[in-house]
C-alpha cells in the first residue's frame, strides 16, 4: 500500500499549509496552518472570527477543512455544525491522527494547530516550539 497525501492547503496559495500524509492507518500532518488570503476574504486587523461560534465561521467560510474527529470538542458548540459542511468536496470524518510535524514557526504553517485535539501531539524542534508556543503543545 503506498502512501496517499491529501493537501487541504498551501497548494496553490502562499501558506496555509495543511498537508495529510496517511500510511497502513496512520495519520500524520505536515503543518496546519493559517490561510492569510482565504481568511483576508473575510476578516482583517480588528475584525475576527465569532468565538462564540466554535467552529461554525471556519469550517463554513472554508478557512478549516472539514475533517470531523480531529478538532477540539470544546470547539463543536452544535452538532448541527458538520450538517452545515457534510456536502463539501473535503468533508471527511477521520478517527484518529497521530500527530502534526511541524516544519518551522511561521503563522502559515502552525496557526490553527490550537483548532486540533489537544490529544494529537506536535512534533517541531525546541526553537520551533518555543517560537511557535501553540499553546505549549509542541
Amino acid at each position: 500500500m503506498a502512501v496517499t497525501i491529501t493537501i487541504y492547503g498551501g497548494a496553490g496559495e502562499i501558506g496555509g499549509n495543511k498537508i495529510l500524509l496517511e500510511d497502513q492507518g496512520k495519520r500524520l500532518f505536515l503543518d496546519f496552518g493559517t490561510s492569510f488570503g482565504a481568511r483576508g476574504l473575510y476578516y482583517e486587523e480588528f475584525l475576527n472570527p465569532r468565538a462564540p461560534l466554535g467552529l461554525l465561521d471556519p469550517l463554513v467560510m472554508g478557512l478549516l477543512p472539514p475533517l470531523r474527529g480531529v478538532y477540539r470538542h470544546d470547539l463543536v458548540i452544535s452538532p448541527e455544525v458538520w450538517d452545515r459542511v457534510r456536502g463539501h468536496s473535503h468533508y471527511r470524518e477521520i478517527p484518529e491522527v497521530h500527530g502534526v510535524l511541524l516544519s518551522h514557526a511561521h503563522v502559515d504553517h502552525s496557526g490553527y494547530i490550537s483548532f486540533l485535539k489537544e490529544t494529537i501531539p506536535v512534533h517541531a524542534t525546541r526553537m520551533t516550539a518555543f517560537i511557535a508556543n501553540n499553546g505549549g503543545r509542541c
